[in-house]
């Protein structure tokens, strides 16, 4: 975004630059024309005015232009990032992350092999008790936490989303089962250890995670489907805790 902003300034001022310059030429030629019967000293004051006057005219007209133009530039590009994009965490929505996930299933993987793909589903324990007892401020807050830290402990690359309300989502590309359980446990040491405060209250906070293995080619719909059964065996378990699909701790 700050390339293409950068972008369009420069292409503004130099916009600008070539009216004024046109606008100069055309009225030197005009006035040159109409004047070319007057005496000397007034033809060059004449050509002169002409001159002037576009280059003090043009710059106002071509900066409120052009601040019209990026106020509609900057609103275009934040309707765009709110499509693809959940306010509050600023991950991907359910809709850019399925679309997303696809596209990364139908390509090769960077080593050209059919490598598979992980997807943890991450719920956020309790979450009901947040709003009831402090405010669904504080949940919100809870929210933003949790979304910080799975940015934080995910690798790169992968994708990081929030599908709705306390649910949220992270796709990569497999590396081993020790990756694999390394960042699930990340995930829920971290969010166990790392304390959310709202307005001076402490909100204990841990997350419950499903995983699941996908293929190139599989339906996102079937990947998550699978991690959301292993999610709710760690709902079942106890809480704060994850569950590997078979076909991955195989």
């Amino acid at each position: 975004m700050h390339i293409h902003r950068n972008r369009m300034i420069v292409n503004l001022v130099g916009r600008g630059v070539i009216i004024m310059l046109v606008a100069m030429a055309a009225s030197a030629a005009i006035v040159s024309w109409m004047s070319a019967d007057l005496p000397p000293d007034l033809y060059r004051r004449a050509i002169l005015a002409a001159l002037l006057i576009p280059m003090l005219i043009s710059p106002p007209i071509s900066l409120w232009v052009g601040m019209l133009n990026y106020r509609y530039f900057k609103l275009h590009c934040k309707v765009e990032w709110l499509a693809e994009h959940d306010e509050l965490t600023g991950l991907l929505n359910r809709r850019a992350f399925r679309a997303r996930a696809t596209a990364m299933l139908e390509r090769p993987s960077e080593t050209g092999l059919a490598q598979p793909v992980i997807l943890l589903l991450a719920d956020i324990d309790h979450f009901k008790n947040v709003n009831d007892r402090l405010s669904h401020d504080a949940g919100d807050e809870a929210i933003k936490h949790i979304a910080n830290i799975l940015m934080q402990v995910s690798p790169p690359g992968a994708l990081v989303a929030r599908l709705g309300g306390e649910e949220f989502a992270i796709m990569s590309n497999w590396t081993s089962l020790a990756d694999v359980r390394s960042l699930a446990a990340a995930v829920c040491k971290t969010a166990e250890q790392l304390a959310c405060v709202y307005q001076e209250n402490l909100i204990p906070l841990t997350v419950s995670l499903g995983v699941a293995l996908g293929s190139r080619g599989e339906s996102v719909n079937h990947i998550l489907r699978r991690a959301d059964e292993q999610l709710y065996i760690s709902k079942r378990s106890g809480r704060n805790a994850y569950s590997i699909s078979p076909g991955v701790a195989a």
